[in-house]
């Protein structure tokens, strides 16, 4: 059976260096993607939108195999509506979602794409390295899956080595810097639940919840995205820690209720 086509999703706010270097990232792969739809958040960085169209344009010359589709949003709206546009604008029957000041293993895409030759399979991710956060990380609780379903470690580890240690395995819900879902499902589920604000804590899991009702997550070891972590940007709202913990607490709520 073939490799199903595969729609990735950046959504970007003010981080065009990083960009780049995810977009080199996703060309660079060694199943390509059908297309790479870029959805600009509403950048009001200096000459953001010139820089834009410098690293897409650098990037359609060399792109023999995936068409690159840039989307600007009028006004700032968020990750949850940056992510539905992007939705819309896709055609792939798989959408993978990766975060702009992020980047792909080599494999990322076929990793994920593999998985989906089983048509009970409605969605896959995989783990994070955090490049820049990974004297954060206990590696006591790298790798552990619970008999829940749960990865005890919110799938971030130290080096691309530590998924070594992990297993293929169903599980409840995927990181949003590295998961990817059948385009049809998102589709009947209307995508995201734009009510996830601000720093949209919870969204993914929200999709994943909803999406496991229609066919089995999975979490792929060797599909593996890392994390840059950067300083600034980004379409999530984290700009002090007491707008961080608001949000926090209040998309759970929601989440919850």
């Amino acid at each position: 059976m073939a490799m199903p086509a595969v729609s990735v999703v950046v959504c970007t706010r003010n981080r065009a260096a990083h960009l780049q270097k995810c977009l080199a990232s996703l060309l660079n792969q060694s199943f390509k993607p059908k297309e790479i739809i870029i959805v600009d958040d509403a950048s009001d960085e200096k000459d953001f939108v010139k820089a834009m169209n410098s690293v897409t344009g650098s990037f359609k010359s060399q792109a023999t195999h995936a068409n690159i589709i840039y989307l600007r949003n009028k006004r700032r709206q968020g990750v949850t509506k940056s992510r539905n546009l992007g939705i819309a604008a896709s055609s792939g029957e798989i959408i993978a979602f990766i975060d702009d000041d992020g980047y792909a293993h080599r494999h990322w895409l076929r990793n994920l794409a593999r998985h989906y030759k089983n048509k009970s399979i409605a969605g896959v991710g995989g783990p994070v390295v955090e490049s820049k956060r990974a004297a954060g990380i206990n590696r006591n609780w790298r790798a552990r899956i619970t008999p829940a379903g749960d990865i005890s470690h919110n799938y971030r580890i130290r080096y691309a080595k530590d998924a070594l240690l992990m297993k293929a395995s169903p599980v409840k819900f995927l990181m949003g810097g590295n998961m990817s879902f059948r385009r049809d499902a998102l589709i009947k589920l209307h995508g995201f639940d734009t009510r996830f604000k601000g720093n949209a804590y919870r969204e993914e899991t929200d999709m994943c919840l909803r999406v496991s009702k229609k066919g089995k997550i999975i979490f792929e070891p060797n599909a593996i995205a890392y994390h840059n972590t950067a300083k600034h940007g980004g379409t999530r709202d984290i700009s002090t820690m007491t707008c961080f913990l608001y949000w926090y607490f209040r998309n759970t709520v929601i989440l919850f209720l």
